[in-house]
């Protein structure tokens, strides 16, 4: 090819060069014609001397500028890699970097690398050359036009062509290199490739398959489909096979059938790497979902193995073995994967390659994902759940998990219901974390997710509280910043600012020191206590906090240990079987809390304590043997009355010890016969000042004979019906 590099523009006798005969343009004169000798060529009505195929000089785009004369430096006159072609530096920049007109370097092709020997020889278009080949152009910088196979794209190493590079005219140099264009001195980089990932919803398009490639069995041999590709029968890549599918590719799937890989263990690879504007599409004969079986994955495929903007539609057949339309049991990186119009799940999956990013699942019959194996509770980053059943990821009958796991939040939730088996070995020795933002679901079908032996860590923030629905069990953990609908603690667990709609505090349970911010989630939430002993009450946070409407339900015994009931902004319910309090028993009811009870005893020998704003609101009576204190004030009366209509009243029978202050008992008396009962029922006399004794059915009290206290100093009686005192 001839390549022209100009050396200046010489007129006849300024340089050792000859015009030739024929008046040599001497005076210029248009008609004349000019005759110039070798080495030289007529332009505009002047002599330039020439140089052929770029054998002027040794450096890249021309490095003879340094010792041309006569030149403009157009350019620059002294660069190492002219026009973007050759030499070391992919196709960089032409002249002194500029690939000008002048001089020695004038974009030309003195040197042994700028669009000389080299143009669209080894550095164009090859393992450095901006462009994909290409020829010097006369007069440009030479940096590749087109043509030739390129290994070093603008000297990135990689196997993609890099972009076009400068395409010569003088100014114009740069290089591809990858995926971003090259710098051209004074010129445009090229266009490179690009490796994205799309971000838009790709199509089937035409599902015709005339003329395509048919392919059904066992593959065992590197293999490579494009074009169009029908599958006619079951597929299964095995061995140490690798399955290339290039970028467009369009395989058309008959129905019910399956695409598998890692067949009993083998370990084939998968490289299906489409791009954005040529994605590799996965498609039914028909545009019914369900159509075709699934792409599947089994344990021991190559890690190496890839899909990346990817198709799946129409598969997930009713097949009894379909789990789902993408089955994930081996570690394969999922970049921009579509999966749509499944018949069953979305994405089953045990196990998913590392950085996997952008999966979609749309329009699925069943849950978008379901967990078969602890492996596949990590699910790859940016997932998009839409138009599917359920918008979630379900752990059910088909979930086997064997070591620990975490429940990371993607922005879709975690079911666990039908017949998922819950963890193997009780649990023993496993972790489970739930990150910030999780919501997990045993809401369907189950009585609960019991973690039996295994340990709960929720991570949940302010900002990102992890939810719950359904019955959670644990024994052992921390939960932090979580919202649940039912929490069931079986030993002493860290709760720290935690809110529940119904706790249940059972078997060994209890709230470690380190606890803080427990609250009732909702208008009627319930604290339900069934250990055996009352005494895990002693260990609900300080901090607590109930609405009015909370209950907390003691379903256990009160025993010797000292019981305080905190005031949390609820009310206790003490069960008929809770007793009361045992002798040797001490129970206090703290200033301000709301006490329930149908029938209550203080036994001889035991102690209650009611503080000032307490209230004791009773079904039946209570009743004392031992000793009970109420010390009430008078801006914080205790009170002491029914939740509706009326109550029996209180009794103190012979050897109690009853001290009250500051007390209002109200609509008591409700035993029978009326005139034998009162509101204070007195076998022993009591201390009794500042109280009001009202509305009681019967007697407002009724004491024993040789009792000479005098009830009536210091307290009030209201519309008692019988009378405000008398003798039994």
């Amino acid at each position: 090819m001839l390549q022209r590099r100009i050396l200046g523009a010489v007129l006849c006798g300024a340089m050792s060069v000859a015009c030739g005969g024929g008046g040599g343009g001497g005076d210029g004169d248009p008609d004349e014609s000019l005759t110039c000798g070798a080495g030289t060529e007529e332009v505009d009505g002047v002599c330039v001397a020439v140089d052929l195929d770029g054998s002027g000089g040794s450096s890249s785009g021309g490095a003879q500028g340094e010792s041309t004369t006569a030149t403009t430096a157009a350019g620059g006159n002294s660069g190492s890699d002219a026009g973007g072609v050759g030499g070391s530096d992919s196709g960089g920049t032409s002249g002194t970097d500029a690939g000008g007109t002048g001089g020695t370097d004038a974009g030309g092709a003195s040197g042994s690398d700028a669009g000389g020997s080299d143009a669209g020889g080894s550095d164009a278009g090859g393992s450095d050359a901006g462009g994909t080949g290409g020829s010097g152009a006369s007069g440009g910088t030479g940096s590749g036009a087109s043509g030739g196979a390129t290994t070093d794209a603008g000297g990135t190493g990689g196997a993609t062509t890099g972009g076009a590079g400068g395409t010569g005219g003088g100014s114009t140099g740069g290089t591809g290199s990858g995926t971003t264009g090259g710098s051209g001195g004074g010129g445009t980089g090229g266009t490179g490739g690009d490796d994205g990932i799309s971000t838009e919803p790709f199509d089937c398009g035409s599902r015709d398959v005339t003329g395509a490639t048919e392919v059904s069995g066992i593959v065992a041999e590197d293999t490579t489909w494009s074009g169009v590709v029908h599958v006619v029968g079951d597929v299964s890549v095995r061995n140490e096979a690798t399955l290339s599918i290039e970028p467009g590719t369009k395989i058309i799937v008959g129905l019910g059938y399956e695409i598998d890989f890692g067949w009993e263990g083998s370990h084939p690879t998968l490289l299906a790497e489409g791009t954005p504007e040529a994605p590799i599409l996965f498609c039914g004969e028909t545009d019914a979902p369900g159509y075709w079986k699934s792409l599947s994955f089994q344990e021991g495929v190559d890690p190496a193995s890839v899909l990346r903007n990817v198709l799946i539609q129409e598969a997930g057949s009713e097949d009894v073995y379909a789990t789902a339309a993408l089955v994930m049991n081996g570690p394969v990186l999922l970049e921009g994967v579509q999966v749509v119009d499944s018949g069953t799940v979305g994405v089953s999956a045990s196990s998913f390659g590392a950085e996997s990013t952008v999966l979609w699942v749309h329009d699925s019959a069943a849950a978008a994902g379901l967990v078969t194996a602890s492996g596949g509770l990590d699910w790859p980053d940016n997932l998009d759940f839409s138009g599917n059943q359920y918008d979630v990821i379900d752990l059910n009958w088909a979930t086997e998990l064997a070591e620990s796991g975490y429940f990371e939040a993607k922005g879709y939730g975690f079911r666990l219901w039908g017949s998922f088996p819950g963890l193997p070995d009780d649990g023993a020795g496993m972790t489970f974390r739930v990150g910030p933002g999780t919501h997990l679901d045993s809401s369907i079908g189950i009585d609960g997710f019991d973690l039996g032996e295994g340990t709960l860590l929720v991570e949940g923030t302010a900002a990102a509280p992890a939810t719950f629905s359904g019955m959670i069990s644990a024994r052992q953990g921390t939960i932090q910043h979580a919202e649940f609908a039912q929490l069931e603690l079986l030993g002493p667990m860290t709760l720290q600012d935690v809110s529940v709609a119904e706790l249940i505090l059972a078997e060994e349970a209890s709230f470690t020191p380190e606890s803080h911010g427990y609250r009732g989630l909702g208008a009627q939430p319930l604290l339900q206590v069934t250990t055996e002993s009352c005494a895990i009450v002693n260990s609900i946070p300080s901090d607590t906090e109930f609405p009015s409407g909370g209950v907390i339900e003691l379903i256990c015994s009160i025993d010797t240990e000292p019981l305080s009931l905190p005031s949390i902004g609820g009310e206790y319910e003490l069960s008929y079987g809770s007793g009361g309090v045992p002798e040797d028993g001490h129970l206090t009811v703290e200033a301000g809390a709301v006490i329930r009870y149908s029938f209550f005893t203080v036994a001889a020998g035991a102690t209650m304590t009611v503080e000032a704003g307490a209230e004791l609101v009773g079904l039946g009576g209570l009743t004392v043997r031992g000793t009970l204190d109420i010390a009430g004030e008078l801006d914080a009366p205790v009170l002491l009355g029914p939740e509706a209509g009326t109550w029996m009243g209180l009794q103190v029978r012979a050897g109690a010890s009853v001290v009250i202050d500051h007390a209002v008992i109200d609509k008591a008396g409700g035993r029978s016969p009326p005139e034998e009962n009162a509101a204070l029922l007195l076998e022993a006399p009591i201390a009794i000042t500042n109280s009001t004794i009202s509305n009681s059915s019967s007697w407002g009290i009724l004491h024993a004979a040789g009792d000479t206290t005098d009830y009536a100093e210091s307290n009030t009686f209201i519309g008692n019906a019988l009378g405000d005192i008398g003798e039994l």
